[in-house]
């Protein structure tokens, strides 16, 4: 669903210095000048574009600095939402989202839930980039009874979004989230 760094690829360049393989070969910096192409695929928004969803003709998709910055923001949200964290989620809203809370503690309180059924896990997955400055995100969020066992099932299909907004070049704040 998403990618995050995987220390394995340099490492395999590290291993095979002198392997006509490594794109690093006979260089002496070791600076960082790969390009990394993930799976990942999210509508890229073109506002001189004529499509109404803002997805570009043909389908393509872009994945650029501000979608992982938006993803990072995100996981960051979700997983204070499995340790129930709601002070550190609190700080991850958009001032737009944090004026519905009368009070921080209300927003920490409802965050993080019941006991039992407890948050145990979320899957993410890019979904629409809404504007330049708003991405959406697709979510699973799962939750577990204490003691019991669960019978394998198909993973629903649903509707659920969390939306992040851009504050400034490297900060995404969480606008809208399904909890």
């Amino acid at each position: 669903m998403h990618c995050y760094y995987c220390p394995y690829l340099l490492s395999y360049y590290y291993k095979h210095q002198n392997s006509a393989l490594n794109p690093y070969s006979g260089r002496t910096d070791f600076s960082p000048s790969y390009s990394f192409q993930s799976g990942i695929q999210i509508p890229y928004y073109d506002e001189n574009s004529n499509n109404s969803k803002g997805e570009p003709d043909g389908g393509q998709v872009y994945i650029d600095s501000d979608y992982m910055f938006a993803l990072k923001t995100a996981d960051k949200f979700l997983c204070a939402w499995i340790a129930r964290n709601g002070s550190m989620a609190y700080d991850l809203l958009s001032d737009n989202k944090k004026m519905e809370y009368k009070d921080p503690e209300d927003f920490i309180i409802q965050f993080a839930g019941v006991s039992n059924p407890h948050n145990e896990a979320f899957e993410i997955a890019g979904d629409k980039r809404i504007s330049k400055e708003r991405i959406r995100f697709k979510v699973w969020l799962y939750y577990h009874v204490t003691g019991q066992s669960i019978l394998p099932y198909k993973r629903p299909d649903n509707d659920v979004y969390i939306e992040l907004v851009k504050v400034d070049e490297r900060t995404w704040l969480v606008d809208k989230f399904p909890i």
